[in-house]
């Protein structure tokens, strides 16, 4: 080819710039003939993108899309049948709208008139010709998306999403910024009705679950945006756009490029048959409770999808390791800014034992409140069930506490113990001993059993000192085990190393 330096060519590419073999080698070849080549597409990140052997990168912004409620809510049904009739052709026209709508600002700005466009696939042909620019050619598309073409791979970008339960995607996401700057994080989840736990991108509750163009919008923005993606608990990432568990989602987002990892936190995941084998507590003991029943048969249909899997596996808990024996323990994450110590505790005579189950089924909490009944009539403690209270003000009623009781059935210990150890409370809940066991220091969480739970109390009362030693190693222990130092060294080799 004859060197033409006045010839400018655009390249459109709608997989990421350093991830599109395709678009690398066209542009890098053009380049080479001497004409002026400008690739327009995704770049994860904020940073500065510089040009590459004298190719200038344009980055496409593609943002999370806004929802229509009504427009969802009126037409769910049809909506939602429509779209399982025609998935893919719709897909594709949707995707190429999209493309076309955040093409026409760019390619004004470029200058598209005298440029050479080139289409990277069809769907980047048809977005430009409904952007309003003719291709002069489209590139079909062969070879998966990969890293190391040549062009700016911008910067590493984690997704976590789309459950965040008890705020854990959004702590694991803090402790990543402060341990990894160079990371970026965005977490997104469906906001739970009552507990408001903080977010990067809020998913409409119905839009994420019927509409079908907001879900192509947005398994356009993940596919764009992020490098990697961590989801959580099974879930789809993209809504129903493409079924109902993650299989579909992770092999599209591999297939865009990214690096794609599980983390599980608890009964997603949880085999209700083992545990009440090995749990003497176990919530789980009939087989034809309704509860365990629905739960049986969502980890029945889970578990082995997520044994194909072959990339990382995370688990929040340390009995999740049962479960999937070949994870790797991503510890709960607690903010020590939020849950700093309050008072000393065990200093009223009437000390003040607080639960706040997250589900009382789970918790045990039918099992100790009668023992919690009985010592509030004798007039030995108060006591105050938390439930339906904004996330924001639990903290305050936690370190107002002398006494904190957690899983009572379970047998491991979660989120609300750590909050419990961190503010300096008395802490008391069933640990089993191969939980115990899986952590390399003691625990400083008072053991007991709905049948010793009276026993352990009263020694409290009647000890104090030695209750408020136990206490007094809470902070410490979570500051070593729990304020994210650890679940990033955990994510480590997945976001810095070759995942998969």
């Amino acid at each position: 080819m004859a060197a033409d330096p006045a010839r400018r060519v655009a390249v459109l590419t709608g997989t990421q710039v350093g991830r599109d073999p395709r678009a690398s080698a066209y542009a890098m070849a053009t380049a080479s003939s001497g004409s002026k080549v400008t690739v327009i597409g995704p770049v994860p990140g904020e940073g500065d993108v510089d040009p590459v052997d004298g190719i200038d990168v344009v980055r496409l912004r593609v943002p999370p899309p806004a929802a229509q409620p009504e427009r969802v809510r009126r037409f769910a049904r049809l909506r939602s049948l429509r779209h399982r009739l025609t998935r893919s052709w719709r897909r594709g026209r949707r995707r190429s709208a999209r493309w076309a709508e955040l093409l026409r600002p760019v390619l004004t700005e470029t200058g598209s008139d005298g440029t050479d466009v080139v289409a990277i696939g069809r769907e980047m042909s048809r977005a430009a010709r409904a952007a309003g620019t003719r291709p002069r050619a489209t590139v079909r598309v062969r070879a998966a998306a990969g890293a190391a073409t040549g062009l700016p791979v911008g910067e590493t970008m984690l997704g976590i999403g789309p459950a965040n339960m008890a705020g854990q995607g959004w702590a694991w996401s803090r402790a990543v910024r402060r341990e990894l700057p160079d990371v970026g994080v965005e977490v997104f989840a469906v906001p739970h009705p009552t507990l408001a736990f903080p977010v990067d991108v809020a998913l409409p509750a119905d839009a994420f679950a019927r509409d079908a163009r907001w879900q192509v919008e947005f398994e356009m923005h993940v596919q764009a945006e992020l490098t990697h993606l961590l989801i959580e608990a099974g879930r789809p990432v993209a809504g129903t756009l493409n079924g109902s568990t993650f299989v579909a989602d992770a092999r599209r987002m591999r297939d865009a490029g990214l690096d794609v990892g599980l983390v599980f936190h608890g009964s997603e995941i949880r085999d209700p048959r083992l545990h009440a084998q090995r749990y003497e507590w176990s919530p789980f003991a009939q087989p034809k409770d309704r509860l365990t029943a629905q739960l049986q048969r969502q980890v029945d249909a889970l578990r082995p999808l997520v044994a194909e899997f072959d990339g990382p596996k995370y688990v929040s808990t340390p009995d999740l390791l049962d479960d999937v024996t070949d994870a790797t323990w991503l510890p709960v994450v607690v903010d020590l800014d939020v849950w700093s110590p309050g008072d000393e505790p065990l200093r009223r005579d009437r000390p003040l034992v607080v639960h706040a189950p997250s589900h009382r089924a789970l918790k045990g909490t039918e099992r100790i409140e009668p023992v919690l009944a009985r010592l509030e009539d004798d007039g030995l403690i108060a006591y105050q069930r938390i439930e339906g209270v904004p996330a924001a003000d639990v903290p305050a009623l936690i370190r107002s506490a002398d006494v904190v009781l957690d899983h009572f059935g379970i047998g491991n210990y979660g989120v609300l113990t750590c909050e419990a150890m961190a503010t300096g409370r008395v802490s008391i809940s069933h640990i089993h001993e191969r939980v115990r066991a899986r952590v390399p220091v003691s625990i400083p969480t008072l053991e007991a059993t709905p049948d010793t739970l009276r026993d352990v109390l009263r020694r409290v009362l009647d000890d104090r000192e030695w209750a408020r030693s136990v206490a007094a190693r809470g902070p410490a222990f979570v500051r070593e085990w729990h304020d994210g130092t650890r679940s990033v060294s955990a994510l480590t080799p997945f976001l810095l190393g070759p995942a998969r």
